[in-house]
């Protein structure tokens, strides 16, 4: 070949419900601290001056960051916001909105209408929005077309993916979607001072996969040197 050199989803989910719960707690506390201390209160449930709010949990509402993570995680961004119903004129309500840390669903209406906005906009009682996320790919080997020839890796996170009809071999450890190890032939262009899997003809590997291990960018250098010749891949068909 070189002969001639060329996760705990149930866990996230978990803590951003929790989350949610804490900052619809704190929300709800600010307007009953309000009208506690006030001269007149809040207005009765049927007096349109109620609105609902969006937030974001530790994010700015449809920040980049929140939108980030909720497509690191596959889910809908609503997951990581929380909505709260409140008084439109509550001076907390008022602020949050002028400096944009809350959206504004609806303001000017029912208490009734502004629980509608609520159920409709949370994915915590709206089941269409998926807050369960896409699990993140795996490495499960498979055969890969490759710079030098098919190679057919094993499932485990460490072991050989043997190509040239199986005479060669990568010796690998997976960290992530990073595998690093050496691959090792009967012979190449160089050989080595030492040997590795049997072998003095041998060098380091260093492939880095994507998201969904469909194939990797990768180098591989001769013996103990650092890699920094090209070995491409991808999932063979």
């Amino acid at each position: 070949m070189k002969r001639t050199a060329p996760s705990a989803c149930s866990a996230r989910r978990a803590r951003r419900r929790s989350a949610w719960w804490a900052a619809v707690i704190a929300v709800m506390a600010i307007g009953t601290v309000h009208a506690q201390g006030g001269a007149s209160g809040p207005p009765g449930p049927s007096e349109p001056e109620w609105g609902a709010y969006r937030s974001g949990l530790g994010y700015p509402v449809f920040s980049d960051d929140l939108q980030d993570r909720a497509d690191e995680e596959g889910i809908d961004p609503r997951c990581l916001m929380t909505i709260t119903i409140a008084w439109q004129a509550n001076p907390s309500i008022v602020a949050n909105v002028e400096n944009g840390l809350l959206e504004v669903l609806v303001e000017g209406v029912p208490r009734a209408e502004a629980q509608a906005v609520l159920m409709a906009e949370s994915p915590y009682f709206n089941g269409d929005i998926d807050c369960a996320g896409t699990p993140p790919a795996t490495w499960q080997g498979g055969t890969y077309s490759s710079t030098y020839g098919n190679i057919d890796f094993g499932a485990g996170d460490s072991g050989r993916g043997v190509y040239e009809g199986g005479d060669s071999a990568i010796i690998y450890a997976m960290i992530g979607r990073v595998m690093t190890g050496f691959w090792v032939e009967p012979a190449s262009s160089m050989r080595c001072d030492s040997s590795v899997g049997g072998s003095e003809y041998w060098g380091r590997i260093r492939f880095e996969f994507d998201e969904e291990f469909g194939g990797w960018s990768g180098t591989w250098g001769y013996c103990d040197e650092d890699p920094e010749r090209t070995w491409t891949g991808s999932r063979a068909e």
